[in-house]
């Protein structure tokens, strides 16, 4: 079983670099009537990696060279990647071999035509196209509010908010947050994903969708909480890309297409390579390698965030039992939203497509309704989520 050790506390950062100004390439006057470079006024705002902590240095230490010229080496090595042709971690997820090109991507080191020419699939760089050209023209998106508010919240259980204690469940969910933060949830791929976004700042895209499904779909948790964390969290969090993918989590975004993922799936379990699991197929021995590797690793929280963990967890068997029924309860939760139509309704979304209003010609970014039929009518038909 291999080892990642982290040796110094995750700490934030103490500087966050001022905004860049905007310079030409010729001399030009700073902000005090100076003259300075291109170069120099770059150097002046961008900080050292030091200046992020311990935590923050070795992490960016181990990513390697930030440049052109390393973005188009792991562009280059995907195409001879069998497990993991992307590079983007869409297929072949969880390769130890991944290059790991979606910071290079996302930061503008790699353009997506060079990536493409390089070896990389173009239906995943297209995907990605995909995810701005939705948060340029849908509305909500931009705002971070849900696309279709109707569906909101509709993770929850039927009973959530009426037979329970308000304040009770409040202190549940955040609970539960923190245990899926911390990579303690009980569901070893979760678990592992999570402790290795904290330690690498990445996770591949099938560990994303997992640990989303765990939190919004299996937990009921709001999915803006997960949002959040990922941009938190993420070496190349794109606001596009998370904010369709955790509306998508809670079933009212754009394409809810991934539901019914076996999160919860235990890393010997040979049907979670199945079809019903979005499609997703890894070895039993690719799943264990994966899970053994950084659920292993020793880890450095912040304080106050383990503080919290070992005294809500030392102080409450009742909420690390919540745990244990959350997981072992996740496949009656998966029939309970069939039962209620919320996959139905989910379906329906993502075959049909959200529609925008158009107006003399130009979009106007507010939500029309699904596929031919308008939102005031088409709500009708949620009378099941009720």
């Amino acid at each position: 079983m291999s080892k990642i050790t982290v040796k110094e506390p995750c700490t934030l950062p103490d500087f966050w670099p001022p905004p860049l100004v905007d310079t030409s390439m010729n001399t030009s006057s700073t902000a005090h009537g100076s003259k300075s470079s291109h170069s120099e006024s770059l150097s002046s705002v961008v900080p050292h990696p030091t200046l992020g902590g311990p935590w923050a240095e070795k992490l960016l230490h181990e990513w390697g060279e930030v440049s052109e010229e390393e973005a188009l080496r792991r562009a280059e090595q995907a195409s001879l990647d069998t497990a993991s042709p992307t590079t983007l971690g869409n297929d072949g997820a969880i390769s130890q071999t991944s290059t790991r090109l979606s910071p290079y991507l996302r930061w503008g080191l790699l353009s997506p035509r060079k990536a493409y020419h390089a070896g990389v699939r173009k239906r995943d760089l297209l995907w990605r196209d995909w995810s701005h050209v939705c948060y340029r023209l849908v509305d909500p998106l931009r705002k971070n509010e849900p696309v279709l508010p109707q569906l909101d919240w509709s993770c929850r259980s039927s009973n959530d908010g009426n037979n329970i204690n308000k304040e009770d469940l409040h202190n549940d969910d955040d609970f539960k947050f923190l245990a899926w933060c911390m990579g303690r949830t009980g569901a070893h791929m979760v678990d592992a994903s999570m402790r290795q976004l904290w330690v690498t700042g990445w996770m591949p895209r099938q560990m994303r969708l997992l640990s989303a499904a765990c939190l919004a779909e299996g937990m009921g948790v709001d999915w803006r909480r997960g949002r959040d964390w990922f941009a938190h969290t993420l070496i190349d969090h794109d606001p596009a890309i998370n904010e369709l993918m955790w509306q998508n989590a809670g079933f009212c975004g754009v394409d809810p297409f991934y539901r019914k993922l076996r999160w919860e799936a235990n890393i010997d379990d040979d049907e979670y390579s199945n079809d019903d699991n979005g499609g997703f197929a890894e070895s039993s021995g690719q799943r264990r390698k994966y899970t053994e590797q950084w659920l292993s690793a020793e880890l450095k929280w912040p304080s106050t965030m383990l503080d919290e963990w070992e005294e809500r967890s030392c102080s409450s068997s009742q909420q690390l039992l919540l745990l244990k029924d959350v997981v072992a309860g996740a496949a009656a939760k998966r029939e309970l939203l069939n039962d209620r139509g919320i996959y139905r309704v989910a379906a329906t979304v993502a075959n049909s497509g959200v529609r925008i209003g158009w107006k003399d010609g130009s979009c106007t970014g507010k939500v029309w309704g699904v596929g031919r039929i308008p939102l005031s009518e088409w709500n009708m038909d949620l009378h099941l989520l009720k």
